[in-house]
C-alpha cells in the first residue's frame, strides 16, 4: 500500500517530533552550582574540554627503561580543573548533590598557579576551585 506524499510528510515530521520529545526528556538535568562551576570554568579559567580531558596517554614501550612492561602514565596531559567541595576533592557530578544557594565562598584559581602546583601537583596545571558551602560538617 503506498501512502500519498502528504501522509508520509506528517508521518515523518511525527516520528522526528517524538524523537525529540524523548531525548529531551532523557537528558540529564544538572543543578544551579554544577552549571555556575562549570561556567567559571570555562570562562574564567579558561579550561576546554574535549576528547583528551582526564584521559591518560596511551601506554607506550618504553626502551630506555630496564623494565618487562610498558611505561604508564598516572596523571592526565589534560586535567580538567579540580574542584574542592567542603574540604575534599570531588567530581564535577558530586555538584548536582548541591544548590548554588548553599555556596558560602568559591574561590577560582586559574591555569599553572605556581602555589597551588606546589600543594596539589601536576594535577592542578589547569587550575582549581575551591567551594565552601553552609553544609559543610553536617553530612
Amino acid at each position: 500500500m503506498e501512502f500519498p506524499d502528504h501522509n508520509m510528510k506528517f508521518l515523518s515530521c511525527f516520528v522526528l517530533s517524538v524523537f525529540g520529545v524523548v531525548l529531551h526528556a532523557t537528558a540529564q538535568r544538572h543543578s544551579d552550582l554544577y552549571l555556575h562551576v562549570d561556567s567559571l570554568i570555562r570562562y574564567q579559567i579558561g579550561y576546554k574540554f574535549d576528547e583528551t580531558t582526564d584521559a591518560l596517554p596511551k601506554m607506550l614501550w618504553d626502551s630506555t627503561r630496564h623494565s618487562n612492561g610498558p611505561h604508564l602514565a598516572t596523571v592526565s596531559q589534560n586535567p580538567s580543573p579540580l574542584i574542592m567541595l567542603n574540604g575534599e576533592l570531588v567530581k564535577r557530578s558530586e555538584l548536582d548533590k548541591h544548590s548554588k544557594h548553599e555556596v558560602l565562598v568559591i574561590k577560582v584559581y586559574v591555569k599553572n598557579d605556581s602555589a597551588l602546583m606546589v600543594l596539589y601537583g601536576t594535577q592542578s596545571k589547569n587550575g582549581m576551585l575551591i567551594i565552601q558551602t553552609s553544609k559543610h560538617g553536617k553530612r
